[in-house]
């Protein structure tokens, strides 16, 4: 697990459904995404990696779905923590993220306020606790 420092902001990787039976309700998916992450970077301290955006890659080229998963995957063990949208525990992908974050000691939240509350209980650069 990396360890955040003060030095820089937290890094944070979003996971939660993607997929859906439509394209309505995975761009709804998509906006629970980035609202999540708009939310976390305009605080200051969180940076964060966000795969509610590798629809990009889609429109430029063709890519597979295990290329889209591989991608995001490699993420994964660079971040300090985890954190879910609405529906996580329904999604196979979002669970296969869990687990490889477990493997790596990253910590998964799924609420702002427990994300919050790790983040200031962590030892930073210069002993600060916050």
């Amino acid at each position: 697990m990396n360890t955040p420092n003060k030095t820089r902001p937290c890094k944070v990787y979003i996971c939660g459904p993607y997929s859906a039976p439509n394209i309505i309700m995975a761009l709804g998916n998509i906006r629970r995404g980035l609202d999540i992450a708009v939310k976390l970077i305009q605080t200051g301290e969180f940076a964060v990696f966000c795969p509610f955006l590798d629809f990009q890659f889609g429109i430029m080229a063709a890519i597979t779905m295990p290329q889209f998963k591989q991608n995001s995957m490699a993420f994964v063990a660079d971040c300090d923590a985890m954190i879910g949208t609405t529906g996580w525990e329904m999604s196979q992908g979002t669970m296969a993220e869990i687990e490889e974050g477990k493997r790596w000691g990253i910590p998964f939240f799924d609420s702002f306020d427990e994300l919050y509350d790790w983040k200031r209980k962590q030892t930073w650069e210069g002993g600060n606790t916050y």
